[in-house]
């Protein structure tokens, strides 16, 4: 179905992957929760960009989990560039009754992304709730969104992806179109094209797919549209013009206005250095203009001036790039404003479909060689989320040309985590322990996140939390560093106490305890590493972890056997282990390297990389006999 239709599924599977991101889950799905019976996509575009776009979709619930998931869908939509109608909503029970949703169960209500930010209240959800929904029920739902204003004028550009997580029994997209407009069509795995119609001045295409079976579901793999059937279409002749039609609306509102100059100035006040100023500048962005998640496809593309933002203190991803923009400008450092996709999707259609797969904006600072993104509000100057990395990009205004970029990868030398933890085996068996964790670049924005969405006061909780899940019941606290310090590393340290860790006096073995270190360790690299097989590419990136465990022991203990070093290689990175003793104290040093020539790892990759993987657990695992 359309990518509006399973707005709801699709948050629900990113807040799953992310989850999973910090556990050892993997799974990979054998009973879809739902069967798309039939759907129909149908476009009517007119010459100046405005269409309709009308889908008549029945779905069957699968399982129990469906029910929860697809008894209220909603729909989001701009009141102010889109028209939403629900036509028709009812559903037919494993009886065959039909029951129509009341008028009074379609909802409209504000998205939460625009609650408290008055800017943006033409954001809206129409909730359809459906009544008596069971394991069996087929959802019916027909709706017409008219799109009153173009993103673009005189532009039209569309994405559909078949929802290939479902099993899909047929799906039919159609759009019809001013013969003389001309269109520009990427089409994946979808049969069909340009069809014969009855009118002369219109041109007819039509897609279709039928019986197609779901893709599996695994966890921590790219978004499924990469690799579902997918058509993107567009009037749009290629990425300069496409950049060309974002800078028309966009750039205009960066206009440097004398408050503006005035509030770069306060900024800057007494920095004279180029890239100080610009560091300034986004610190200042970053802590002072709340971020409100509102993608560019609902959102439309015309931000706010620059002005607006700066009193309103809050703005979208595209209100950042202009007001980090126009600040920078106040202190001649050229920007421009870059388009790029901030969700699990790696595919860009060969057409220049804008936004399209593009659903948000960061800005570009040639003169540092560095991109920037105030929206995370705890990312380092020219630091990326690992979302962003090595994606395909739209700068959209290089000296006034278009240029379509890739976006940095991690690499070792930049991202990295450095964990020194030191060990102290009691007598009666508890070990107790202290560590201090260092995180640079993409794990700097990492911990600095996880730390400030730990609410103050939590701390024990948390850290009993973790320790139990990772099978070391203990107790400890940790000391949090500063999160919107955004210069140099994160810093923080953690104390915690293991009663009984160790049962004493033996004889016995125990694996070296990790305990609440790091987020980001060297175990965490490697937790989708549960399936067999993949089919789907698996986001990775670069990265350097250097774990070093100081083990002190009671006099009166005397191991027989300590952990040996090893050393594993793979294509793309590295692992080495060394075991030092001096007297009763031991020291572990580990170090994963990876460099990775891409931002993902290729199923073709993954047999290697599990069996590289499963090595370094074993070292991790590795136990002290006594």
């Amino acid at each position: 179905m359309s990518k509006i239709m399973f707005y709801t599924f699709n948050r629900f599977i990113t807040c799953a992957l992310l989850l999973t991101a910090t556990c050892t889950v993997s799974f990979a799905q054998t009973n879809p929760d739902v069967t798309i019976v039939n759907d129909t996509i149908q476009y009517d575009v007119q010459t100046d960009g405005r269409y309709t776009v009308e889908e008549s979709a029945a779905l069957r619930i699968e399982t129990p989990q469906a029910i929860q998931r697809f008894g209220q869908i909603p729909l989001p939509y701009s009141s102010t560039l889109q028209q939403l109608d629900v036509l028709e909503a009812y559903v037919v029970g494993t009886d065959d009754k039909r029951t129509d949703v009341p008028a009074d169960r379609i909802m409209v209500q504000q998205t939460p992304q625009s609650a408290g930010a008055p800017m943006f209240d033409d954001g809206k959800v129409k909730v359809i709730i459906f009544p008596g929904v069971e394991v069996g029920s087929v959802l019916h739902l027909h709706t017409l969104k008219t799109q009153l204003k173009p993103l673009f004028p005189d532009h039209f550009s569309m994405v559909e992806a078949i929802q290939g997580i479902f099993n899909v029994d047929s799906e039919v997209i159609t759009l019809t179109a001013p013969a003389a407009l001309k269109l520009y069509v990427d089409a994946i795995d979808l049969k069909g094209g340009v069809i014969q119609g009855d009118q002369a001045d219109k041109q007819y295409w039509r897609w279709e797919v039928k019986n197609l079976k779901a893709l599996p579901l695994e966890a921590g793999s790219v978004a499924p549209q990469d690799s579902s059937p997918r058509v993107a279409v567009t009037t749009l002749a290629s990425d300069q013009e496409a950049a060309q039609a974002y800078r028309d609306r966009a750039l205009p509102q960066a206009a440097v206005t004398p408050s503006i100059q005035e509030l770069a100035n306060e900024i800057t006040a007494g920095i004279t250095d180029r890239r100080a100023q610009a560091e300034a500048i986004y610190g200042w962005v970053s802590a002072n203009i709340r971020y409100v998640a509102i993608f560019l496809d609902v959102g439309g593309v015309v931000p706010h001036a620059a002005d607006e933002i700066a009193k309103a203190r809050y703005g979208d991803c595209k209100d950042h790039t202009t007001i980090l923009g126009a600040l920078l400008a106040a202190k001649g450092i050229r920007s421009s404003p870059v388009l790029v996709n901030a969700d699990l999707q790696f595919w860009k259609p060969g057409v220049a479909v804008s936004p399209g797969v593009f659903n948000h904006a960061i800005l570009s600072v040639p003169e540092f060689d560095v991109y920037l993104d105030s929206t995370t509000q705890f990312s380092p100057f020219g630091t990326l989320a690992m979302t962003l990395r090595g994606k395909p990009a739209l700068v959209v205004n290089d000296k006034g040309q278009a240029k379509t970029v890739t976006l940095p990868l991690s690499l070792p030398a930049q991202d990295q985590v450095r964990v020194t933890m030191n060990l102290v085996l009691e007598d009666d068996g508890t070990v107790s322990g202290h560590a201090d964790v260092e995180s640079e670049g993409m794990f700097g924005l990492i911990a600095r996140g996880l730390m400030a969405n730990i609410p103050q006061g939590a701390e024990a909780q948390v850290v009993g939390n973790v320790l139990s899940k990772t099978g070391q019941n203990g107790s400890g606290s940790f000391t949090r560093g500063k999160p919107r310090d955004l210069g140099g590393p994160h810093r923080y340290s953690t104390d915690f106490s293991l009663p009984n860790y160790v049962q004493l006096p033996g004889p016995g073995a125990f694996i070296v305890p990790q305990g609440f270190s790091s987020a980001t360790n060297i175990a965490a690299t490697f937790e989708q590493l549960g399936l067999s097989q993949r089919i789907l590419p698996v986001p990775l990136q670069g990265r350097r972890v250097e774990e070093t465990i100081t083990l002190q022991l009671p006099a009166t203990f005397k191991p027989t056997a300590l952990p040996s070093g090893v050393q594993r290689k793979w294509t793309h990175g590295s692992y080495e282990s060394t075991v030092k003793t001096e007297g009763s104290t031991v020291t572990i040093t580990r170090v994963l390297s990876l460099a990775m020539p891409g931002p993902l790892l290729l199923p073709q990759q993954y047999a290697e990389f599990q069996s590289f993987g499963q090595a370094v657990m074993r070292d991790l695992r590795a136990q002290l006999v006594y």
